[in-house]
C-alpha cells in the first residue's frame, strides 16, 4: 500500500511539473480555441453576465490571419467569442481566478492556465478512484490507468491550455465512479439521487451567487462614480440632474 502511494504520489508529481512547463512554455494563445475561452471568462468576470453568441463573433477569415501571423500584439483577440455557447460551469469557477490575477496584478491568462493543472490533478485522483473500484486486486493496473492519463502529451498540451475539456472530463468521471459505486451495491439510490440532487443544487447556487456579487459591485461602482459627479458638479456651482444619475443605476439593477 504505501509503495502504491509512493509511485501515485510520483505520477501526479510528474503531471504537474509537465503541466507547468506546458502551461508556462507554451506560447499566448497557441492551443485550441484558446483565445475565445479566454473571452469567455473575462467577460464573465468584468460584467457578471454571461456572454451571448452574436452574428459575426466566428471570423473565419480574421481567424486565419491572427494564427498565420501567430496572434502578434496590434491584432486584438477581443472580437474571437465563439464559444460564447459553452455550459457555465467552467468559467464560473476560472472568474475569480481572473479576478485575483487582475487584484494581484499578475497575468491572467497564465494563472487561468495553472487552473486548469490543478483541475487536471484532480481529474488523475478520480480516475484512480474509477481505477480502484474496477481493478480491485491489481495495484498495477490501476497505475498504469493514472499513469496513462497523467503521461500523455496530447492530454496534457491541452489541460495546460484555457478550455473547458478538463472539468468536462471531470463532470463524467465523477458520474461513472457513482454509477459504479451503484452497480456494486455501496451506494444505494437514495443516497445515489441524494449526491447528485446536491451537486446540482451547489453548482446552480455557486453560479447564481457569482454573477449577482459580480453585479452588485458592478452597482457600487456605478453609485461612487454618479456621486462623485454630483459633487463636482455642486462645488462648482453647476446643478445636477438627479433623474440623469439615478437611471444608470436603475437600469444597472435592472440587468440592462
Amino acid at each position: 500500500m504505501n509503495s502504491t502511494r509512493l509511485i501515485l504520489s510520483l505520477i501526479l508529481f510528474f503531471q504537474f511539473a509537465l503541466g507547468i512547463l506546458y502551461a508556462t512554455r507554451t506560447p499566448l494563445w497557441q492551443a485550441p480555441d484558446e483565445p475565445a475561452h479566454y473571452n469567455y471568462v473575462r467577460e464573465l468576470a468584468e460584467t457578471g453576465a454571461f456572454p451571448v453568441l452574436q452574428q459575426g463573433d466566428y471570423d473565419p477569415a480574421y481567424l486565419e490571419e491572427i494564427k498565420a501571423r501567430k496572434f502578434p500584439p496590434e491584432l486584438a483577440i477581443d472580437s474571437l467569442r465563439y464559444e460564447a455557447h459553452q455550459p457555465p460551469l467552467y468559467y464560473v469557477l476560472a472568474a475569480p481566478v481572473y479576478l485575483t490575477a487582475r487584484a494581484l496584478q499578475l497575468d491572467a491568462a497564465l494563472l487561468l492556465r495553472y487552473f486548469n493543472v490543478a483541475l487536471a490533478l484532480v481529474l488523475s485522483c478520480i480516475a484512480y478512484l474509477i481505477f480502484a473500484r474496477v481493478f480491485l486486486t491489481s495495484a498495477l493496473l490501476r497505475l498504469a490507468g493514472v499513469g496513462i492519463i497523467a503521461t500523455l502529451p496530447m492530454h496534457i498540451a491541452m489541460s495546460a491550455a484555457i478550455n473547458n475539456d478538463t472539468l468536462a472530463e471531470i463532470v463524467v468521471a465523477v458520474m461513472l465512479l457513482f454509477s459504479i459505486l451503484r452497480a456494486q451495491g455501496k451506494l444505494d439510490d437514495r443516497r445515489f439521487m441524494l449526491f447528485g440532487g446536491l451537486a446540482y443544487a451547489v453548482v446552480c447556487y455557486f453560479t447564481f451567487a457569482f454573477v449577482r456579487l459580480v453585479r452588485a459591485q458592478r452597482v457600487h461602482v456605478r453609485r461612487k462614480r454618479f456621486a462623485r459627479v454630483g459633487s463636482a458638479r455642486r462645488s462648482g456651482g453647476g446643478t445636477t440632474d438627479n433623474r440623469a444619475v439615478d437611471r444608470p443605476i436603475r437600469t444597472a439593477r435592472r440587468g440592462v
